[in-house]
This record gives C-alpha cells, sequence and structure tokens, in this order.
C-alpha cells in the first residue's frame, strides 16, 4: 500500500514538471526552428526566394 501512495505522489510531481518544460521550451524552439526553416527555404529556393525573405526581415524591421 505504502509503494502504490509513493507512486502516485510520484506521478502527480512529475506529470506537472512535463508539462511545464513543455511549456517552457515551445517558444524557445520556435525562435531557433522557425528562422532556421526560413533560412533552409532561401537556400533551397533561389534568388527569387532570397529576395522575399529580405524583404520580408526588412519589412519586420
Amino acid at each position: 500500500m505504502k509503494n502504490l501512495i509513493l507512486k502516485i505522489v510520484q506521478w502527480f510531481i512529475f506529470l506537472p514538471g512535463i508539462f511545464l518544460f513543455s511549456y517552457v521550451m515551445r517558444p524557445i524552439l520556435m525562435l531557433i526552428l522557425v528562422p532556421g526553416g526560413l533560412i533552409l527555404l532561401a537556400l533551397i529556393g533561389g534568388a527569387e526566394v532570397r529576395r522575399e525573405i529580405k524583404l520580408l526581415f526588412k519589412e519586420l524591421l
């Protein structure tokens, strides 16, 4: 019985930690992956895509 209660308490501590970790990591990953994806598209797409991305960044800044 003691082991069962201990397991339940461990899960109640562990599960919120997973959600907190994902809540913190999502914006950090988006800061890395979105610009990286745009750069990859610019490399693959060629000059016309690079021109459009440069215009997009100039508008944002």
